[in-house]
């Protein structure tokens, strides 16, 4: 995943409409920015070892985009790779910090099966609630069509504002139902990771975390002349100025150790 681009931070463009898979998993970043960045993490004790790539992202305001979204956005084509002007904001490494919490329960699933049995139920409650909340927006989706249909048509000014004052109302209601079953998702979250740590062993291991690359982004719906360069195994970037810009960032960090080696203890992932 972009391994080139070093750990100096860049300024890239997505194209939203190289993403392979449907659109509207990548639709709510159309015309937006903000940051992404990406890191390898290694966690291992004396008979398990697992490594993982971990990924955070948010937007200009310091929103919080979920890991699955910021995989999802990292799928997408780019283009004018330039140096970033600005530094990222200190939240990255909070939800890196996070990620690596994250890993270290998956480590503590892969030595116990209770755990992972615990997991898949906590996943099954979760998935539920994603479940309500996509058949929400759909439908709201299809009541705001219905509705803006009903305005166009609508000779009477009276009329085009009175359902326009209804459209806010309906969006208004969705955005308090959709605020209540994150929190609600947030508890069942919450508790799971209670639960699963009070069987967490009391083991010593060894976390690494490498950073990869930290990304200023803009998201475009349309461009011309995008790269879909999603890094599998060994590719290379093939544009000239990018393998330079590259080349430069890598020299200019080489000098910088920026490998993290973390003893893990089962008390220590709320400090995370």
């Amino acid at each position: 995943m972009f391994p080139e681009f070093g750990q100096a931070p860049l300024c890239l463009e997505f194209d939203l409409r190289t993403y392979e898979g449907p659109y509207y998993h990548v639709a709510s970043f159309r015309g937006r920015e903000g940051w992404l960045m990406a890191a390898r993490g290694t966690i291992q004790n004396e008979h398990h070892l697992l490594s993982a790539k971990l990924i955070v992202a948010c937007d200009e305001n310091e929103n919080i985009i979920l890991p699955f979204k910021a995989e999802t956005l990292a799928r997408c084509g780019w283009k004018n790779l330039t140096e970033s002007a600005i530094e990222p904001p200190e939240l990255l490494d909070d939800l890196m910090c996070e990620r690596e919490g994250d890993l270290y329960a998956r480590f503590q699933r892969m030595m116990n099966r209770d755990l992972a049995g615990m997991e898949e139920q906590a996943q099954r409650q979760i998935e539920a609630i994603d479940a309500r909340l996509r058949a929400s927006d759909r439908r709201l989706d299809r009541e705001l069509s219905e509705l803006r249909r009903r305005r166009l048509m609508c000779e009477s000014p009276e009329e085009r504002l009175a359902l326009s004052n209804l459209m806010t109302d309906i969006e208004t209601d969705h955005e308090l139902a959709t605020a209540n079953l994150l929190a609600e998702r947030a508890l069942q979250r919450r508790r799971a990771d209670a639960a699963e740590e009070m069987l967490w062993e009391d083991t010593d291991a060894l976390i690494e975390v490498e950073p990869l690359f930290t990304i200023n982004w803009r998201a475009r719906h349309a461009s011309s002349q995008i790269q879909n360069l999603w890094i599998h195994g060994g590719a290379s970037v093939s544009n000239k100025s990018t393998q330079a810009i590259s080349a430069s960032l890598r020299s200019s960090a080489s000098s910088v150790n920026m490998k993290r080696n973390v003893p893990v203890r089962k008390s220590q992932r709320n400090q995370w």
